[in-house]
């Protein structure tokens, strides 16, 4: 009896897939709406390209966030895949030995980096994103940005394709069974980061001034007022 309810269950749940797909891309338009008018910090994160020291890789994301201080400092962001920066990512956290050195810096922009932003976003330009750019390398020799509001070493400790986990999702939850991840659709990775590092860099805060951040607000790069 049991099992004749959870296939009438699910056999409803089939029926309604389109309803429910139709449902879930109304919350994602409006949570886009939402997020748009909430200001969020704009990074590039860099690493080397499958350990080949003289090649490097930066992305610009706007999904960075602190996740926690305690017991160790944690951050996360979400990339595209496939790409070469989760690929990259992937290179050093499945092969490299298992020591506590860093796998990324993740370079929190300033205000005056808008251009950097723009560049760092931009496929096309690989293998040459860094030309023009001022950066030196960290003890590991990952690009660090000058020019910053701050750069941080980190190791990643986690990751997730977010279609995964929808999918693993029981059909009871609310979602439909299967999840469309073919052509057109845009699949995500979630990343974990333990912060090993804050980099010291004079070219960040010079005179001992904080630079403003940069932000991304309403589809456009801007900034915050300083304080008075």
């Amino acid at each position: 009896m049991l099992s004749g309810r959870l296939l009438c269950r699910r056999g409803i749940l089939r029926h309604g897939s389109k309803r429910r797909l139709l449902h879930t891309e109304n919350v994602q338009d409006s949570l886009r709406q939402l997020l748009r008018q909430s200001a969020q910090p704009v990074v590039v994160i860099t690493s080397l390209l499958s350990h080949k020291k003289s090649l490097y890789h930066g992305a610009t994301l706007s999904s960075f966030t602190s996740v926690a201080m305690h017991p160790h400092p944690l951050v996360a962001f979400s990339l595209r895949t496939p790409s070469r920066m989760a690929t990259s990512i992937h290179d050093f956290f499945d092969n490299s030995p298992k020591t506590s050195s860093p796998h990324i810096v993740i370079n929190v922009l300033s205000s005056e980096q808008a251009d950097t932003a723009v560049r760092f976003s931009r496929p096309d330009l690989h293998p040459t994103p860094f030309d023009g750019i001022e950066w030196h390398p960290s003890e590991e020799g990952i690009p660090i940005l000058r020019n910053c509001v701050g750069t941080i070493s980190c190791q990643v400790v986690a990751s997730s394709r977010l279609d995964g986990f929808i999918h693993g999702q029981e059909a009871g939850d609310g979602l439909p069974e299967t999840t469309q991840s073919g052509a057109g659709q845009i699949v995500s990775e979630l990343f974990l980061a333990r912060v090993l590092r804050v980099e010291r860099d004079k070219h960040n805060s010079p005179m001992g001034v904080p630079r403003l951040p940069l932000i991304y607000h309403d589809r456009l790069y801007t900034t915050i007022a300083p304080n008075e």
